[in-house]
């Protein structure tokens, strides 16, 4: 009977354990809650990109997929680098910067048939916003494509390395490359 032996282990290791209505936890001091909080929160007291490994000790977090769904049902967190995550809120990107950068991804656009790299938008950021890059610590194009989509996800479609218009056909590198 799972009830009496919900009862007995919570009178033999009552301090041992943390009893909830449908489980228990073993009592380490971490902290519960949503683990899609708990990251974020993490992050934001980190001040920077938190790679896998230490979400997985800091946390408790038993499986890499349960960052991977973490990540993409929330918008405040997203990855930053292979097996590097961060949050929004570490990010300090102005307005005007956001605008900016639409417009260069639209420039190189259409400068190579719809078609926009993680490369190429971070060269030309490097070349017209580096206070952006410096402030944000952005160290590689990786960093920037997956910057640019957490904020603009709904304007372009985005397959590493690759920047496509939102309605794009494309889906795959050799799709990119025969349209060439």
């Amino acid at each position: 009977n799972y009830n009496y032996l919900h009862g007995v282990l919570r009178y033999y290791y009552r301090n041992n354990y943390i009893f909830y209505k449908d489980y228990l936890q073993k009592n380490k001091g971490y902290i519960t809650g949503k683990l899609s909080d708990r990251i974020t929160e993490y992050i934001k007291q980190l001040g920077r990109a938190a790679s896998k490994d230490e979400l997985k000790t800091h946390l408790n977090i038993s499986s890499d997929s349960m960052i991977f769904n973490v990540v993409n049902n929330q918008s405040e967190i997203f990855q930053w680098d292979y097996n590097y995550y961060n949050c929004l809120d570490n990010i300090c990107i102005y307005s005007d910067e956001k605008d900016l950068i639409i417009d260069m991804i639209d420039e190189i656009m259409s400068n190579h048939k719809n078609y926009c790299s993680a490369k190429l938008i971070f060269e030309y950021c490097n070349l017209l916003i580096p206070d952006m890059i410096t402030r944000n610590n952005i160290i590689n194009a990786n960093n920037l494509f997956y910057l640019i989509g957490a904020i603009h996800s709904e304007k372009y479609k985005f397959r590493i390395p690759h920047i496509l218009p939102a309605g794009s056909n494309l889906t795959s590198t050799e799709d990119i490359i025969r349209s060439f």
